[in-house]
């Protein structure tokens, strides 16, 4: 359900004038809350992605799953002299209450909200707050790159 591509900016749009929908990569992989951690791990190195949105029956996000929270995981397992539990759900280790954005958000907004909430991803949701698409740090930055060197003639 994930693609590995990002809808790039038009030529001639200025970065204020893109919105979250036209970098977002709509296709989001997503994880069940009761899902085994060393699934989730599983889901993202076989599609090589950092984060997995994780959602209601209902396709609303409630919590984000990051390389970062697996790694917070394992570190403190380690420090209590404790094995990694495989088994463990994702519900006990995800970020809960994920920051969202609507799609019509600018992009400005967008790099914003990841840089003040010190965040890889963002999912972007309806106005029902169902999941329609994820934002992460990357496809920003690509759309940055692609505006300057289109800006560049580059």
């Amino acid at each position: 359900m994930m693609t590995t591509q990002t809808a790039m900016p038009a030529a001639g749009r200025s970065l204020a004038e893109l919105r979250a929908s036209d970098i977002m990569q709509a296709d989001v992989r997503t994880v069940h809350l009761e899902a085994p951690l060393m699934h989730a791990a599983r889901v993202m190195g076989e599609h090589g992605i950092r984060h997995l949105v994780v959602t209601d029956t209902f396709g609303r996000p409630i919590g984000v799953f990051s390389e970062r929270d697996m790694l917070r995981h394992i570190a403190s397992c380690a420090a209590r002299g404790h094995i990694v539990p495989g088994r463990i759900p994702v519900r006990d280790v995800m970020s809960q209450t994920p920051v969202t954005v609507a799609p019509d958000e600018p992009l400005p907004h967008v790099a914003a909200v990841l840089a003040a909430n010190k965040i890889g991803c963002v999912p972007v949701t309806d106005k029902q707050g169902v999941l329609v698409g994820i934002v992460s740090v990357v496809d920003v930055l690509r759309s940055v790159a692609a505006t300057a060197s289109a800006a560049a003639g580059v």
